[in-house]
């Protein structure tokens, strides 16, 4: 993907990922996240991407599915995210390395 924007910053404390997934993703205060917005291979995509601990294979099997908590929150954020996304006739992923961060990836159909 070749973005159209891309924003790097700072995570004052624990809100900035919320707020696009309506999840409490393990970003510790102070981590950087980046935010890319562009054109993927069929239409609009949207990346965020993490730095933190990264995600273990057990826990990436469960990760979108109801009631699966980080360390506080309802465990409902991916599941609902997935489902809005999906029902715009899109996809959300996950692509991670434990110790390497992750990148949540939310592709959409043009138009």
């Amino acid at each position: 993907m070749t973005p159209l924007l891309e924003v790097v910053g700072v995570q004052a404390g624990y809100g900035t990922l919320p707020v696009l997934f309506g999840v409490d993703l393990l970003i510790k205060p102070g981590e950087a996240v980046t935010l890319r917005v562009g054109n993927g291979s069929a239409g609009p995509s949207i990346d965020v991407i993490d730095h933190g601990p990264g995600i273990d294979d057990e826990r990436l099997k469960i990760l979108f599915d109801r009631f699966q908590r980080s360390d506080s929150g309802s465990g409902l954020g991916l599941a609902i995210a997935r489902r809005v996304v999906e029902r715009h006739g899109g996809t959300i992923r996950v692509q991670t390395k434990p110790g390497s961060g992750s990148t949540f990836t939310i592709e959409l159909p043009p138009g």
